[in-house]
């Protein structure tokens, strides 16, 4: 993890040198070739370049400072107190887990169309039902086959 953040300062750090190096050098060349007819642009140039430069070397030291200093603090999560190594480490009593009685969840029942009722309407028979019965052939089961 460490390694990464370092890789991405790093990166950060030629990032903004390549962007603000031809700011320099314009400012540098419009002072010293005086090649522009204005010379306040090349001081401007120049004066941007280096509190640019300063800024980005301040970042850094804030980083190198923060990064050596890092491991002479210890927090305690429960407190969310920063305590110095040196002082004596307070005694934290952690906060009983308070039980939270949930309530039952409504279910919610699918979307579906109630059924309707219709009414059952009695039929008579009054003919009886004649179940037929066919007679097969020995030719009519080998065609059927």
């Amino acid at each position: 993890m460490e390694q990464k953040k370092d890789l991405i300062w790093k990166i950060k750090i030629i990032a903004l040198l390549i962007i603000f190096f031809p700011l320099i050098t314009y400012g540098l060349n419009t002072l010293i070739l005086k090649r522009d007819i204005r010379e306040i642009t090349g001081v401007i140039a120049v004066l941007l370049g280096i509190i640019v430069l300063l800024l980005i070397n301040l970042f850094i030291l804030l980083y190198l400072l923060r990064k050596r200093y890092k491991h002479e603090v210890i927090v305690y999560k429960e407190s969310k107190k920063v305590i110095p190594k040196k002082a004596v480490p307070v005694k934290v009593v952690p906060k009983k887990p308070v039980k939270v009685v949930q309530k039952p969840k409504k279910v919610i029942p699918p979307n579906k169309p109630k059924p309707i009722i219709k009414k059952i309407v009695k039929i008579k028979k009054s003919r009886p039902i004649v179940k037929t019965k066919y007679v097969v052939d020995d030719e009519m089961k080998q065609i059927y086959k």
